[in-house]
C-alpha cells in the first residue's frame, strides 16, 4: 500500500526515509573528507557532490513533510505516554534539522560567493548575496549543527532499536516492511 495507515507506514513514507537516510550517509562521508582533501580537483568534485546531496536531501525533505501532512502517521507503539512525547520530539527535530542543515548550507556556500548547481543541472537562485564573513559564520554553524543532527540521529536509532529488541513490538519492522 501506498499510503499510511494508523497501524503501519505506507511504501512512499518508507522510501523517502530509507532514502534520506542514505543520502545522510553519503553527504556526511563528503562532509568529512573535505577538510582532508587538498585544494584541486577531487576536492572540487567532493564539494559538488556535497551540495548536490545536500539540496537533493532539502527537496526530500520537503516531499515528505507535504506527505506527512496529507497522510496519517502511525500510532506510536508504547503504552508509555512519556517515550511516545520523547520519540515524537526526536522525530520532529530531526525533521526539522534535515531541512534546515541543507538551507544553511546553501547560505553559506552563496555568502562565499559559490553558486549552488545541484548535479550541474541548474543554478539555484541567490538568497543571499556574497558576504565572506556571513559564509564563515554560516560554515561553522553547519559544522555545529551536524553534531547535533548525529546525536539526534543516534538516540532515534538507539529508541527504534530498543523497541525492537526490549520491548518486541513492531516499530522497526512496520518502517521496513509496513
Amino acid at each position: 500500500m501506498l499510503r499510511n495507515t494508523s497501524e503501519s507506514f505506507g511504501l512512499v513514507s518508507r522510501i523517502l526515509h530509507w532514502l534520506v537516510f542514505v543520502l545522510l550517509v553519503m553527504v556526511t562521508i563528503g562532509g568529512l573528507q573535505l577538510d582532508d582533501l587538498p585544494q584541486g580537483p577531487e576536492k572540487l568534485d567532493t564539494v559538488l557532490t556535497h551540495k548536490s546531496v545536500g539540496v537533493l536531501i532539502l527537496a526530500l525533505m520537503l516531499l515528505r513533510l507535504v506527505w506527512r501532512l496529507a497522510n496519517p502517521k502511525p500510532q506510536p507503539l508504547t503504552d508509555d505516554p512519556k517515550n511516545a512525547r520523547i520519540s515524537g520530539l526526536v522525530q520532529m527535530l530531526l525533521f526539522l534539522l534535515l531541512i534546515v542543515q541543507p538551507v544553511l548550507g546553501v547560505l553559506m556556500s552563496q555568502a562565499g560567493g559559490h553558486p549552488v548547481s545541484p548535479f550541474g543541472l541548474f543554478e539555484l537562485p541567490a538568497l543571499v548575496g556574497e558576504n565572506k564573513e556571513l559564509g564563515k559564520t554560516l560554515h561553522g554553524i553547519h559544522g555545529r549543527l551536524w553534531l547535533v543532527i548525529f546525536g539526534i540521529l543516534l538516540i532515534h536509532i538507539a529508541g527504534s532499536l530498543k523497541q525492537h529488541f526490549i520491548h518486541k513490538n513492531r516499530t522497526l519492522v512496520r518502517m521496513i516492511k509496513g
